[in-house]
């Protein structure tokens, strides 16, 4: 018997783009994960600021939970730097050394990255963390009830089917008529 192979793939049900201040730059936002694309995934962009400026390059992630974070932000910068030309295997030893430039980009400097989440403050948070206690206090009261409640409807149960088998040889008319009166009483009350 042989099976397919098949995969099982989270996917955005919206987009996400970032935004930043617009300066030099004509754009001031970027969709970086399109509604329908799979996660967990990692991208890398990079923000131009204009000519003078040094590009800044950010690695953007959207982890297993479908939260989006910036994990990484640094800058980069492009040199200049001097080459050696490897030498024709049929040139002379005196033969001097030549160079051509070529550009690099080479990672400069991390940039700090400041997080700020939204939240209540802590006022507002205490009053409903009392409000949430309350609550479940009144629920754990009205459990309890209802649970004492069943305990003495059993027990009403119980005793009524006692007095028809077990106590009736015991028992007088009187007093299994004034015992169903105080049962039934107690039953009413229940309701």
């Amino acid at each position: 018997l042989r099976v397919r192979p098949f995969k099982f793939e989270d996917i955005h049900p919206y987009s996400v783009s970032y935004s930043w201040d617009k300066q030099v730059e004509d754009e001031d936002h970027m969709e970086v994960f399109p509604a329908g694309s799979s996660f967990p995934s990692t991208k890398l962009i990079t923000l131009n600021q204009g000519q003078d400026s040094v590009p800044v390059k950010l690695k953007l992630r959207c982890d297993p939970s479908g939260l989006h974070t910036i994990e990484e932000a640094y800058t980069i910068e492009d040199i200049e730097v001097e080459e050696p030309i490897p030498l024709p295997e049929d040139a002379p030893e005196d033969a001097e050394q030549e160079f051509k430039k070529v550009t690099k980009t080479v990672k400069k400097d991390d940039l700090t990255i400041v997080a700020h989440t939204f939240g209540l403050d802590a006022k507002k948070l205490n009053e409903l963390i009392e409000k949430e206690n309350e609550m479940l206090a009144q629920d754990k009261l009205v459990a309890e009830t209802e649970d004492r409640k069943n305990t003495l409807e059993e027990y009403i149960y119980t005793l009524r089917g006692k007095l028809e088998e077990e106590y009736a040889p015991f028992a007088s008319d009187a007093e299994k008529t004034k015992l169903q009166g105080m049962l039934n009483k107690a039953e009413e009350w229940l309701r």
